[in-house]
This record gives C-alpha cells, structure tokens and sequence, in this order.
C-alpha cells in the first residue's frame, strides 16, 4: 500500500515517527515534496479563506498526493502535552479534503491526546497488520526515531549555545519556521548576515505550570524561558496571518522577551508576502542587534571602543 505523507502540519513535528512507523508495516510512504509555486497555488485555489496559510498548504499538499497514493495520512491531534488542546482545524483536515476532493479520498487517522501516541498508532496498526507483534514492533521503532530526532535537536541547541556569532531564536509553530519557500528562507537569510539562528523547537522542553491551555502557547513559553537564560542577542516570532493561537501567544511570548530586554520582531506571512518586504526587515532587525552589541560592548570597555 502507498501511504501519502503531506510535508506540512504535523509533518514538521514529527518528521520521522509516521515515515518509520509504515515504512516498518511494510507501506510505501509517498511524502509530498517541500512547499514550491505549484503546491502553493493549489493551496490557495482549494483551502478555505479564513484559515492560516498552514492550513491551505495542507489541501495543496494533499493535492499533489491524491494520484499519487492509495490512502492519506492525517493525524488527529487533539492535544500534544497533558490537558492542552492543538489547533482544532487540523481535525478537520480529512473531511474538508472530502468536501473539496471528493468523498474517493481515502484517509488514515490516528487519534492522539495528551501527547500519548501509543494507543493511537496501535490501534492504526492493526487496520494495516494482522501480525499484533509487528504493529507493537513498528510502535516501538517509530517512537524510537522521533526519540532520536529529539536528542539530536538537543545536542545541535546546545552546539548553537556555544556559537560566538549573535544568536537570534526563532519563534513559531514548527511549519512555519521550516517550510522554508513559505518563509521566504527567513533561516537562511539570518545566517547569510552572521546571525546564529536558534529555532524554539530545539530547545529542550522542561514542564512548568501555566494557564495557557494551547499546547503551541504552552511548549513556546517554556522553551522561551529555558533559551533566555543563555547569551541570546534578538528574537523573531513568525506568525501566519489569522492564525487563531498566535493571537493568544505573541502577547505572551513579546511580554517575556520585553522583560528581558532583547531585541524582537514579529513576522506575520501569509500567501501574499513578498520577499523583498522580507529582506528589509530582517536587514533592518539584523543592524539593530548589532547596534545594540556595539553598543553593549562600549558600556563594558569604553577605552576599546574608542
């Protein structure tokens, strides 16, 4: 069976659990390629308008699988971390994809609460294997590789900590911050200008008490404060516009970083962003850290600066 894997949403927080998971049942995992021109205007020709532009990429993605896979692959994310709730539109993704599709499309689903997967997989496992030893096997390797995705975003955070070029954290929901042609290279063009960019998703998650009930509000906020303890010269937030969570946690996350005193700029993209608006911000962002690192310096050492 060829399983289709749309490289976005979820995609981007679990890159090896779901790819591992089939590929060890035997499946052919089709994954649809990075966001290009293509997927994009399939994203805005069939996603709905009121939705971020996460959430239209998923219908182009899901396009480009249609003929190219026997079933699709769209997890039910009802919560990520112990009673926190994820985005609710993300649930639902297979229905819509009916109304919009055709009600042909196949779907796998597999339901996830509180960030316990096991169930869930377990039971996805026996609609694909009758053999119970194969689909516990193919549970134990998936949740394995994501382990071992987790411990190497750790070691490179901590590889980044000791950079002595400006470290700037970015901040946002994992598919925005690596769906590189929807960003605009916004990762690669901080590096082009010297910066070392940090992504909040490779910071160690340590629990902490919060209200914030968002499971994204909730991870951000605590891997904020683990990050701003070290030597961090800026933070960006990136957002897509109309994202309903984001207008709850950029508040949160601007609030903290302010008591902090560090440099921060907030991104809003949507389909319509341009890259040359782009460029002028993050130049604009870029000159000011550095501004306030010279400035710093001659603080500590005047006699060096002069």
């Amino acid at each position: 069976m060829k399983i289709g894997i749309p490289r976005s949403l979820f995609y981007y927080k679990h890159p090896h659990l779901w790819t591992t998971f089939f590929g060890e049942l035997g499946g052919e995992v089709v994954l649809s390629p990075r966001t290009n021109r293509q997927i994009l205007g399939a994203a805005v020709r069939y996603g709905e308008d009121e939705s971020c532009l996460a959430v239209k990429l998923v219908f182009g993605h899901i396009w480009y699988l249609l003929d190219r896979c026997d079933r699709i692959f769209a997890p039910a994310y009802y919560g990520l971390e112990p009673g926190r709730h994820s985005c609710p539109k993300f649930l639902g993704v297979p229905d819509i994809s009916k109304c919009i599709f055709g009600p042909h499309v196949q779907f796998l689903r597999c339901e996830v609460e509180d960030g316990i997967f096991e169930p869930g997989m377990l039971e996805l496992g026996k609609t694909l294997s009758t053999n119970g030893r194969t689909v516990k096997r193919a549970v134990a390797e998936a949740l394995a590789a994501q382990e071992q995705y987790r411990r190497e975003l750790t070691a490179k955070y901590q590889q980044q900590l000791s950079s002595e070029r400006p470290k700037i954290v970015v901040i946002g929901h994992n598919y925005v911050i690596h769906d590189s042609f929807a960003n605009l290279n916004l990762l690669s063009k901080l590096e082009e200008r010297g910066m070392e960019a940090i992504t909040i998703d490779s910071v160690p998650l340590i629990p902490r008490e919060s209200f914030l009930r968002w499971d994204f509000a909730y991870e951000a906020m605590s891997q904020l404060q683990e990050v701003l303890a070290h030597d961090i010269a800026g933070v960006i937030v990136l957002s897509n516009f109309n994202c309903g969570v984001d207008a709850i946690t950029v508040p949160f996350v601007e609030d903290e970083v302010e008591r902090h005193d560090i440099p921060c700029m907030h991104l809003v993209l949507d389909e319509h962003t341009g890259e040359t608006g782009i460029i002028t911000r993050v130049d604009t962002f870029v000159d000011t850290v550095k501004m306030r690192i010279e400035r710093d310096a001659a603080s500590v050492h005047p006699a060096a600066v002069r």
